[in-house]
């Protein structure tokens, strides 16, 4: 079960929700799928359909089975290793994956965009009376290359999508920020980084990892 509105917008779909008839409708290329709280049936294109479970709001989201979700957007999907698993190009062009990509210097730099499997995340945030949040995401990955990561190499890349900004490492060195320490990671290793912000009335969205490599400066020559 997961949050309709933030899963589809992520995906590039378009969303409206009526809080009165509690319904949500979505679009995504020429699909039309429309959901009911308490409803075991859905309809597609307006043709309804069954699933074995039915939408529900938790606070305050509407909520609705994520393989339901998929098989109407006709997005493939696989489960593995305890994810849910997408491939499909169209991803890049949503709103949200493009302003991420724009921001991505790194991107120039990678020599393997999927070196590392991303295995958990933890996210710490503290709330003061002045309206700001600390917080902390950390992300933790499996290297299933193969073989070893090259110490200079692992980039293990967070990203906080928050309503109004995004935080990311920063990939290349400069005057006032350091190239942070890449360590080698031997096969089946793991490894954990960190994103720390400090945000005024600008709530976080998402959290987004990449378990990639870069090149290093010989490697760009």
């Amino acid at each position: 079960m997961v949050p309709l509105r933030s899963v589809a917008e992520l995906l590039g779909a378009k969303v409206d929700y009526n809080g009165k008839l509690q319904e949500a409708k979505i679009r995504w290329r020429s699909s039309k799928i429309a959901f009911q709280k308490g409803a075991k049936t859905y309809k597609l294109n307006g043709t309804p359909a069954q699933m074995d479970t039915q939408p529900e709001v938790i606070q305050d989201a509407f909520v609705i089975p994520l393989g339901v979700l998929l098989r109407s957007m006709n997005i493939p999907f696989e489960y593995m290793n305890n994810k849910v698993i997408l491939k499909d190009p169209a991803f890049d062009q949503s709103k949200i994956f493009q302003k991420v990509i724009e921001l991505d210097q790194g991107r120039f730099i990678v020599d393997n965009p999927s070196a590392l499997d991303i295995q958990n995340f933890k996210l710490v945030e503290e709330k003061n009376s002045a309206s700001e949040t600390r917080g902390n995401i950390t992300v933790s990955g499996l290297n299933r290359t193969g073989s070893t990561i090259r110490e200079g190499k692992e980039d293990l890349h967070i990203i906080g999508f928050f309503n109004q900004t995004v935080d990311m490492d920063a990939d290349f060195a400069s005057v006032d920020i350091p190239d942070r320490k890449r360590p080698k990671v031997n096969p089946e290793g793991r490894v954990s980084q960190s994103l720390s912000y400090l945000k005024i009335n600008d709530p976080l969205q998402y959290i987004l990892a990449a378990g990639r490599t870069l090149k290093t400066k010989n490697e760009r020559k």
